[in-house]
């Protein structure tokens, strides 16, 4: 189900390790999760619940990319097309 962005990142940013995490570890996820919806507006949708998480990505420009969060960051990205071009 797509769902807003800032949704989608509190999903793989935080309530995926929530229970492990202590005071101060969730205020830097919250103020990270501010962060990357600045960079990411629009809509997404988390694909698996695997380490590194996908999220398909929407972008307001209607641009859409599948792209893997780990170690805080996006920092693999790949257009939608290219991945189902060879199908």
């Amino acid at each position: 189900m797509v769902e807003s962005m800032d949704r989608v990142l509190r999903q793989v940013c935080l309530d995926a390790i929530e229970d492990e995490t202590d005071d101060n570890t969730t205020a830097y996820l919250e103020e990270l999760i501010e962060d990357l919806e600045a960079e990411l507006p629009g809509y997404g949708v988390v694909l698996a619940n695997d380490y590194p998480n996908p999220v398909l990505w929407i972008s307001a420009s209607a641009e859409v990319s599948v792209l893997w969060y780990e170690h805080d960051a996006f920092d693999r990205r790949i257009p939608f097309i290219d991945m189902v071009s060879d199908l």
